[in-house]
Formats: structure tokens, C-alpha cells, sequence
């Protein structure tokens, strides 16, 4: 992998938010794996192991994150994950990944999130793995498509007592991630969109569901 793509994989493969708050006290240990395993059966072909981080307490802009088999930051561009087929990276959680407040169901899509970037990265679908020459809107469209996956899994009930809060919070991500890639698409290649558009639901139609249901 070249400098530019772990640059961009260092960046995007996390999961993170704006709204992120300090001191946020540390809810009830969650183990990951159990969690993940009892999920996805088949994550093993993915994902190498899922470890606690250097630091008890997340980093101010994730709440854990993808690195390569043995990397232990996942912000350092040595720990960057592989991109690949067959590719299996670590996933690096902490002991506040879930936040006290955060319902059991917000523990169980943060690790399906970090297992749907790790089989993305494997190639283990069929949702495109492009480059776009600018890690800013990568991002977007990485994570849109993260994010998208979760709320899909959401309405399917794959992650009970997930809290409508909770549910709101993952909308908000992948509505930005969507309107910020979008909006390139359409001002550098319209016809693109297309094909984009068939991975990346528009999320109003889904904003009418959510204020249908308030």
C-alpha cells in the first residue's frame, strides 16, 4: 500500500463523530468480540482480533478503530489497515468505546461498523473500493457506506435496544457523509452518480420515517 492510500485509511477507518464529549464517565466493560462473534459468525475471516487500545480512554475523535494485524494505534500511519482481498486487520477498542448512557445496542453497531469496514477492505462484498485523489471525500464515501450499512442493520432489528437516540445519532453521520459525497459526485462527474446512488440510499425518505415515528 502506497503512503497516500494508509494515509487515507488511517483517516477514515474509525469510528467517529463531532459530537464526541471529554469526561464522559466509562459505561459497563463490553466485550467486543463476544458481541461480534455472536453477530457475525464469519468475521473471523476479516478481522484478526479486537484488542484494547494503548490508552484506557478513547482518542477525542473515535470511539475505536481499524489497524493492521499487530497495529495498536489507530492514529499512526505505521498501523494504518491493509486493503486487499483476503486482507484481515485488528479492530482497537476501549474501555469507554461505549459511553455510559449508551444503550447495549449502541456497543453492538460500533463493532459491526468497524467488522462491515474490515470486509469492505477485504473485499468481502461487492460495494466498490475506489480512490478518488482526494482523502477528504474517501472519507465520506467510506464511511457513508459504513454508515448506511448500520442503519440498514438497524431497521432490521440486528441491534436491540438500540435507543432512538442512538438510532438519530447514526442517521446525522451518514446523512453528512452522504450529502458531502454527493455533492462531489455531482460537481466532477454527474453520470457517476448512478452508479454511487445504488450503494448510497438517499437518507430524506428515511428522515420522513424518523419524523413519521416521533
Amino acid at each position: 500500500m502506497d503512503r497516500r492510500s494508509a494515509l487515507l485509511l488511517l483517516s477514515l477507518l474509525s469510528v467517529s463523530t463531532l459530537t464526541l464529549a471529554a469526561g464522559v464517565p466509562v459505561a459497563t466493560g463490553d466485550d467486543f468480540q463476544k458481541i461480534l462473534s455472536c453477530m457475525r459468525p464469519d468475521y473471523a475471516a476479516y478481522v484478526g482480533s479486537i484488542r484494547i487500545g494503548e490508552t484506557r480512554f478513547h482518542p477525542s475523535n473515535l470511539y475505536m478503530g481499524l489497524v493492521r494485524s499487530g497495529g495498536k494505534d489507530p492514529g499512526r500511519l505505521e498501523d494504518a489497515p491493509l486493503l486487499g482481498r483476503g486482507a484481515r486487520n485488528d479492530i482497537i477498542v476501549y474501555a469507554d468505546s461505549r459511553e455510559a448512557g449508551r444503550s447495549p445496542g449502541w456497543a453492538m453497531l460500533l463493532i459491526d461498523h468497524e467488522y462491515f469496514h474490515a470486509r469492505h477492505l477485504a473485499r468481502g462484498d461487492r460495494t466498490p473500493v475506489p480512490f478518488f485523489g482526494d482523502p477528504e471525500v474517501d472519507r465520506h464515501y467510506y464511511e457513508a457506506v459504513a454508515w448506511g450499512y448500520n442503519l440498514a442493520q438497524a431497521d432490521e432489528n440486528q441491534y436491540p435496544t438500540l435507543t432512538h437516540a442512538d438510532y438519530l445519532e447514526a442517521f446525522r453521520n451518514y446523512s453528512m457523509h452522504f450529502e458531502a459525497f454527493r455533492d462531489y459526485i455531482l460537481r466532477h462527474d454527474r453520470t457517476a452518480w448512478a452508479h454511487y446512488h445504488r450503494f448510497l440510499p438517499d437518507p430524506s425518505g428515511r428522515e420522513r420515517m424518523i419524523l413519521a415515528r416521533n
